[in-house]
């Protein structure tokens, strides 16, 4: 129908320019469900209109049937070429089911590389959406999510989403010292559709190393990676913020920037690719940082494969911190901490390695500071850098540190409590403080000297060194009284009326400060006592100080005794005011010199000067008329002087011009 339409208005004397058109694409006069129809009758009319074929002679049917014999030869090549494509599809068919194998430490970034490379995939999209459901999902080399969806789709071969988030990627370096509420939220948005808010979760955009982190990696663990697996694969333990050396090879890690300026981000990369834009660590370093830097990756390292006896508690840490603070002498016998000693010791201890990033924002000298909040009061959310470079400055490395943390966490259990955090192997202590343990016991057993001053000398707190003895029977420590006789009590008593300090009654008589405070406040009027007793003994130990100096120095004023130091000036001057003031002498006060001023200019000189050049004016001085008889007068017809004549500060010169003056008023009279 549409066909005749356009032939009539086209005309049917010229069917062949009617032909090719309905052929068009877009065609207007030809609806798109008709155009089969119009080719249909299109070809037929050209048949019809083709003239018949001529009769060839013998000869050239021969070179026909040739031809036709090339033909179907060519044919059978394609055809064979044809299966053989179609057997490669098929091969390529079975590979894209195959995966690669997912090693140990190896990310799940790497895997869904090597998946790549193994399927040939066009792009990394479409092999994240068929291993893990998103196109996305995959791509992060940090944290991935929908691992759920992953497991399910693998059929659980490389495990559970617990197991693939805390062995196949670094999600345990940032939970190593978080509570389990937030590790069990963190594996949950790993395993579910997306993790946008597991970094503010964990708390690493306001982190020391922050939230995007480069891919890293080790040019000799590449090499043995494709020697003995035929591929190279990323390694977690070279993706952490404080790693700069493997802390396998000791070398400094290869890192690239393809993940962190947004270029490829949907793409997948192995080390060792071209595209990786691999950039060296351009690191200036001395010879005291690549020890230091080797521990952290060490301690790195450890945090991902390895986790704190009984789980993480914030005031079993903290008192592992006190203990390294001990071993060290930053702490005083109350138990307060020289808070600036600590700042000090730590920053000349991470010094060489305090201008690198991130570490220059925590071991800094306006930031070492920070370091206090873990030992002062127990705390959560701290970041893990934060908490690796206390434990490296505190013990050194990993093992150290769950030694010391075991043995915390075992004094706050309970009595009742059956959980043991220690197999029967770990009951021993290390073997270098076994072998300290055993000197103090030996020299506590011969009488060498008193148990605080042998730990002192090793080094070792006591009470932990009390605790060792008695649990592996090395000695036997005599303890103090658990019950307060009378006789004990009449004698605290009696040193506590005698104004003696606490610590002096603690030492004469064994017991604890809690002890000798609780039979302090038992009594408000010995409390009194003691006090005022303890003023007045205080007092006689000062004035006695002062005394002896005044009687090396009976010239000595009160700055010379402001300034000397150990000597009771300061206690004096807030207890003993009136006392000191009429022991020392004040400073004699001497007023200042009296000297004559020197002026300065020479008014007598200038005087002379200006009187003479008077004199010299007055012998040819003529005045006219009219002109007012002023000093002025006189005063214009001087020559040049240095200076301008202040005739109230020449007085001979004053004196001149009004004789002057009075002269020619006469002369002026007279005529």
């Amino acid at each position: 129908m549409s066909h005749q339409r356009f032939t009539e208005r086209s005309g049917a004397s010229r069917p062949t320019r009617a032909l090719p058109l309905p052929l068009r694409r877009g065609n207007r006069r030809t609806p798109r469900s008709n155009r089969g129809l119009a080719r249909n009758q299109a070809s037929r009319s050209l048949l019809q209109k083709r003239p018949a074929k001529p009769t060839l002679p013998r000869s050239a049917n021969a070179s026909k049937r040739r031809s036709r014999k090339k033909t179907c030869a060519r044919m059978d090549w394609s055809s064979t070429r044809l299966k053989a494509s179609q057997s490669f599809v098929r091969a390529l068919k079975k590979r894209r089911d195959m995966l690669p194998a997912l090693y140990e430490g190896e990310t799940l970034y790497s895997l869904l590389t090597a998946t790549q490379r193994l399927r040939a995939d066009s792009r990394a999209e479409v092999t994240c959406a068929t291993l893990f459901g998103s196109p996305v999902a995959g791509l992060r080399h940090d944290f991935p999510s929908h691992l759920d969806e992953f497991s399910r789709r693998t059929r659980g071969v490389f495990g559970t989403p617990e197991v693939l988030a805390m062995q196949h990627s670094v999600l345990p370096y940032f939970t190593a010292f978080r509570n389990q509420d937030v590790v069990d939220r963190a594996i949950i948005a790993m395993a579910g559709n997306t993790v946008n808010r597991l970094k503010f979760i964990l708390g690493l955009p306001a982190s020391p190393a922050g939230a995007n982190y480069p891919l890293s990696f080790c040019k000799t663990c590449t090499d043995v990676d494709i020697n003995r697996d035929g591929r190279a694969h990323w390694h977690r333990i070279h993706q952490l913020p404080a790693s700069y050396l493997c802390p396998i090879h000791h070398e400094l890690l290869l890192t690239s920037e393809v993940r962190l300026n947004g270029l490829g981000r949907s793409q997948l990369f192995l080390p060792g690719d071209q595209d990786l834009n691999v950039r060296a660590t351009a690191l200036e370093l001395t010879p005291d940082a690549l020890p230091i830097l080797r521990r952290f990756s060490a301690l790195s390292a450890a945090t991902l494969t390895k986790s704190l006896p009984g789980g993480f508690n914030e005031a079993s840490l903290q008192a592992c911190y006190r203990f390294g603070l001990t071993q060290l002498g930053l702490l005083t016998p109350a138990g307060f901490i020289r808070a600036n000693d600590f700042v000090s010791a730590v920053t000349a201890h991470f010094r060489p390695i305090s201008s690198l990033s991130p570490f220059h924002r925590v071991v800094s000298t306006s930031c070492s500071s920070s370091l206090l909040r873990l030992i002062r009061k127990p705390r959560n959310g701290i970041p893990t850098l934060t908490h690796l470079v206390l434990i490296e400055f505190l013990f050194g490395d990993w093992e150290r540190f769950v030694s010391a943390y075991r043995w915390e966490s075992q004094l706050s259990l309970s009595f009742n409590c059956t959980d043991l955090l220690t197999s029967r192997d770990d009951e021993l202590p290390p073997t270098d403080f076994a072998s300290a343990l055993n000197r103090i016991a030996d020299g506590y057993r011969t009488n060498q000297g008193s148990l605080r001053a042998l730990c002192t000398a090793e080094g070792v707190d006591i009470n932990t060194a009390m605790r060792w003895i008695g649990r592996l029977g090395l000695a036997d420590i005599s303890r103090r009284p658990r019950v307060v006789t009378n006789t004990v009590r009449r004698l605290v008593v009696s040193l506590l009326e005698a104004g003696h300090p606490l610590r002096d009654v603690c030492a004469q008589t064994s017991l604890s400060k809690s002890t000798v405070d609780r039979i302090l406040n038992d009594n408000s009027t010995l409390r009194a006592t003691w006090k005022a007793s303890a003023l007045e003994r205080r007092r006689k130990i000062e004035r006695d100080r002062l005394d002896d100096f005044l009687a090396l120095n009976p010239e000595a004023t009160m700055p010379v005794v402001r300034a000397t130091t150990g000597i009771g000036y300061s206690w004096l001057l807030r207890h003993d005011r009136l006392w000191l003031r009429s022991r020392v002498r004040k400073s004699v006060r001497t007023g200042m010199a009296e000297h004559k001023r020197v002026p300065r200019v020479d008014w007598s000189g200038r005087d002379a000067q200006c009187l003479a050049a008077l004199q010299i004016v007055a012998e040819s001085l003529e005045l006219s008329a009219n002109e007012i008889l002023k000093a002025p007068a006189i005063l214009r017809r001087l020559p040049k002087l240095p200076f301008k004549p202040r005739l109230e500060r020449l007085p001979e010169s004053r004196k001149y011009i009004e004789s002057l003056l009075d002269d020619l008023r006469d002369l002026r009279a007279a005529n």
